[in-house]
């Protein structure tokens, strides 16, 4: 998975969402889209995990500007998590844990 850094400049030489691969916000974005529209998720609920590995991976490279874009990226991830929970009714959730921790 690309750094979120290296995803912007393949942007802006015009690489394709294939070439580049989803970025962490698309990739939970599409499994929210997937879990709300699924039958057994509304009735037995579910569980996702979402792990923004990247800043890591740049902490240790001691890349502090890679680790701030990717943060933003997992800060995206986490917001979309919110509103999905915030807005999405009769999904399954007899109760709800939203977390969030970095490494």
């Amino acid at each position: 998975m690309d750094y979120e850094l290296d995803r912007a400049q393949d942007a802006a030489l015009n690489a394709t969402n294939k070439e580049r691969g989803p970025s962490l916000p698309e990739m939970v974005s599409t499994i929210l889209s997937i879990v709300k529209n699924n039958p057994a998720a509304k009735t037995k609920g579910f569980f996702i995990m979402i792990e923004g590995s990247r800043i890591d991976h740049a902490g240790h490279a001691n890349d502090a500007g890679t680790m701030a874009q990717e943060a933003i990226a997992f800060d995206e991830a986490v917001g979309l998590v919110k509103d999905f929970v915030s807005t999405t009714k009769n999904v399954g959730l007899v109760s709800q844990l939203t977390m969030a921790r970095a490494e």
